[in-house]
């Protein structure tokens, strides 16, 4: 498996320097967006923010306009009680969104988003029902993320794009995109991200220095893109994302571009690419190297194939270097359900059990967080 290199500019001079690194972070982003995701739509010509009381959290209705077209998501914001100060944001794109996170009612329902079907049992049409408030509580864990003295501020995906191939540009963010350059739904999801980040930098209560991306499954995918692309992320949690994730789509496991592009709404993928990924100029690695000098967390599943958990940890390994280190372990050190691996900014573990994001990976996932970024390299439990 070669991959394109990493340590080499656009013109083949090696990578020394940090103005080095900004030469192959731009060409990649652009190589990226025109081959894979489309690109991310310009900011929004006006953003703005109503904050309103539900439960233990708010209800903040966000406002924007972009290209002409207005419209409104909502998003759900949980503060801790007994904060002192400024607090760091966690952001995250649910696929149930506020209502599968919040515990009991409260948080009204989007009648108009649209997910995928295949999430949840209960959907009917793709639409959100009462039956989904509180399904998410595992993937969210509010409780514990407000103890651990974080903020929270999710939305859901749907609200913002329809994950649907023939919904997707009719309503929302999609038909508001129309005007923009061909793009895909992840690149729009990226979008979403983006607009939460502003939202989370206008709020008092909030330190904008630690703004923390939170991904799973194609949201990962889409949290992975928006902060390789908005350096106002601190750190990047993604979480079982898999091809045009965090797995090298050159490795050859689980999903793969040509099974991927079945999902013809998300990326700009061109048939003959899909069929061979050595088309493809560039590979996750560089993507993943997009968010040094930021910290990084890749969490895999051991029984999660489709996400190609070994080309996930082989990505975050081979972008390694761009943080000037190579201390991350051989993949057969490590392959067992319950290791994980921290080496400064970087971090991984292998979740046993299937394709989620349980309470077994937020324990890990704030552990690193509160880690200094000095080299805690566990090759352990």
């Amino acid at each position: 498996m070669k991959l394109p290199p990493l340590m080499q500019r656009p013109d083949g001079q090696p990578v020394v320097t940090a103005e080095d690194r900004a030469l192959c972070r731009a060409a990649w982003l652009q190589t990226f967006a025109d081959h894979l995701y489309g690109p991310i739509p310009e900011a929004p010509e006006r953003l703005d923010v109503r904050r309103e009381r539900f439960g233990a959290g708010e209800r903040l209705v966000i406002e924007v306009t972009l290209a002409g077209q207005a419209f409104a998501v909502d998003a759900a914001l949980w503060l801790p009680e007994d904060r002192k100060g400024r607090v760091p944001i966690i952001i995250g794109l649910g696929f149930l969104g506020p209502i599968g996170a919040a515990e009991g009612a409260g948080f009204p329902i989007d009648n108009a988003a649209v997910i995928e079907r295949s999430i949840a049992d209960t959907l009917r049409g793709g639409r959100l029902a009462e039956a989904n408030r509180g399904q998410h509580t595992d993937r969210w864990p509010i409780r514990s993320l407000l103890q651990a003295g974080y903020g929270v501020l999710l939305s859901c995906y749907g609200s913002w794009v329809a994950d649907h191939p023939r919904k997707w540009r009719s309503a929302q963010l999609g038909r508001a995109a129309r005007s923009c350059a061909r793009t895909g739904a992840i690149s729009l999801w990226a979008w979403a991200y983006q607009r939460l980040v502003d939202v989370a930098c206008r709020l008092d209560e909030i330190d904008r220095d630690r703004v923390v991306l939170v991904g799973h499954s194609r949201l990962g995918k889409a949290a992975l893109w928006a902060a390789a692309n908005d350096e106002r992320v601190h750190a990047a949690l993604i979480n079982n994302s898999g091809c045009a994730g965090a797995s090298l789509t050159r490795h050859p496991g689980g999903e793969t571009l040509s099974k991927l592009i079945r999902f013809s709404h998300w990326t700009v993928l061109d048939k003959k690419t899909a069929a061979d990924p050595a088309q493809l100029p560039v590979d996750q690695h560089q993507l993943i190297a997009c968010l040094a000098p930021r910290k990084v967390y890749i969490a895999s599943a051991s029984e999660d194939a489709w996400a190609d958990p070994e080309g996930e940890y082989l990505a975050l390994k081979a972008a390694a270097p761009f943080w000037a280190t190579d201390s991350l372990p051989p993949l057969e050190a490590v392959w067992r359900p319950g290791r994980r691996v921290w080496s400064g900014q970087l971090g991984w573990h292998l979740r046993p059990g299937p394709h989620d994001m349980t309470s077994w990976d937020w324990r890990r996932f704030l552990a690193f967080l509160a880690q200094d970024g000095r080299d805690a390299n566990a090759n352990r439990r």
